[in-house]
């Protein structure tokens, strides 16, 4: 590479595209065909998420002149556009330009675990691994792998190296350090969705047995998390930069919510089997008034969950394969949908399951005499309240969705494997039949 090349090159790594682009566009406008011009302008609309342009301009500069790097920026792009088979092979023809090159072999690994495909997953990450021992994604893809199976403390210790990486977010507070579990003061955040934050606060009762904690969570999870946690501070302040409770609270370390089970579950033992959350009392007695009024069961039902880069057109299950449940057991219906518009099939109760206050929707949750639906937060919310639950986990799925995970006693996962989602539920007809007498 050129001195040009080479600050392009690190410009892009550090996302710095103001500056990246009118030097990728001058070098294009010096050579149409330059393929190395075209794989960074192909890699530059990677970053922002522009996929189906990226595509174009590293599709050209493959034809051009065929390379590790720019095979394996196009199998990324595929891969971003959840075309996670035909990713593979560009990972492998990279590998194959460059075999002692980490980057392809950490790539295909991370496209195998959005595939669910664990024993790949994990070789290719043991390939990176042999080319470059300090790869850090190949490390991380690795312990997704070893999650998968049931290899908690290995795993989880891979699973924390992508803290403050693209999908765990770190926090800071006054620049305190990470916790390992000593006593003081220690700030538990949340660094991704709600229904993760959820799952991962069944570790925050070990966790207060150890130290003084403070919960900074999402600001709809704020009072369901007073009342389940009341040896806690929580403050619903996750999103803000510079709360207000700093000027009173000096915390002596910081937590990420999902590092809580790198220090809490080593065995299957160590994992939550009961409720962990307490809906509150009062609107839970609204909701029992009004589906008692039914003098029929009341089953919650989930249909899709999801964005674009965490599967979502997996994720997404029509009404009408519910059919089989629906046409066998004389029950009310509810929408738990938390964005879209309701199903005419459902009985909707949007302010509750829209509200800003996950309280309203814990509390009609907690009131259900089953939850059947797509792995989602609602999914989350009914385990850790104990309502009897049957998860539909999809063909590619979260190592959290495993067959190895240990799960809540109230907690059913039903694998899709080859069946449609309308065999599959036909088929968990009398389970769900029996769990609600």
């Amino acid at each position: 590479m050129n001195d040009t090349q080479v600050l392009i090159k690190d410009l892009l790594e550090s996302e710095r595209l103001d500056e990246a682009l009118p030097l990728i566009i001058e070098m294009m406008e010096e050579n149409v065909n330059d393929p190395v011009a075209l794989n960074f302008r192909g890699y530059a609309h990677l970053l922002l998420e522009d996929e189906a342009t990226a595509y174009q301009f590293l599709k050209r500069s493959v034809d051009l002149s065929p390379n590790c790097g720019n095979l394996t920026n196009l199998g990324k792009v595929i891969d971003e556009m959840g075309k996670h088979s035909e990713a593979i092979p560009y990972f492998l023809k990279a590998a194959e330009c460059q075999p002692d090159h980490a980057m392809p072999y950490a790539n295909a690994s991370a496209t195998l675990v959005q595939m669910s495909r664990w024993d790949d997953a994990k070789a290719m990450a043991e390939m990176a691994l042999e080319c470059d021992p300090s790869n850090i994604n190949a490390m991380v893809n690795l312990g997704h792998a070893q999650l998968a199976k049931g290899q908690w403390v290995d795993g989880f210790r891979n699973f924390e190296l992508g803290l403050g990486g693209k999908f765990r977010r770190e926090w800071t507070y006054d620049d305190k350090g990470r916790w390992a579990g000593e006593p003081g003061t220690v700030v538990i955040y949340g660094e991704q969705g709600l229904g993760d934050e959820i799952f991962y606060a069944q570790a925050i009762t070990d966790a207060t047995a150890r130290a003084n904690v403070v919960i900074d969570c999402d600001p709809k999870l704020q009072n369901l998390f007073r009342r389940s946690f009341p040896l806690a501070q929580v403050y619903g302040t996750r999103r803000e930069e510079h709360p207000d409770w700093l000027n009173q609270v000096k915390p002596d370390y910081r937590c990420a919510a999902g590092s809580l089970f790198h220090l809490f579950r080593a065995d299957d033992a160590d994992f939550a089997r009961h409720p962990y959350l307490v809906a509150d009392p009062e609107r839970r007695r609204m909701w029992r008034a009004l589906f008692d009024s039914y003098q029929k069961p009341v089953i919650g039902i989930a249909l899709k969950s999801g964005t674009k880069k965490n599967n979502a057109a997996g994720r997404e299950i029509d009404i009408g394969e519910f059919y089989p449940l629906m046409s066998a057991i004389d029950a009310v219906y509810v929408s738990l949908e938390y964005k879209d518009d309701d199903p005419e099939e459902l009985k909707s109760f949007p302010f509750a399951t829209r509200s800003s206050d996950y309280d309203d929707t814990a509390a009609l949750i907690s009131e259900l005499d089953a939850v059947v639906g797509i792995c989602t937060t609602a999914l989350h919310c009914a385990d850790a309240l104990g309502v009897p639950t049957w998860t539909l986990v999809p063909n590619k799925h979260n190592f959290r969705f495993s067959e190895a995970f240990p799960r809540m006693k109230n907690q059913k996962f039903v694998m899709q494997g080859e069946r449609s989602w309308k065999d599959v539920i036909a088929g968990i007809v009398e389970e769900v039949k029996h769990g609600i007498t």
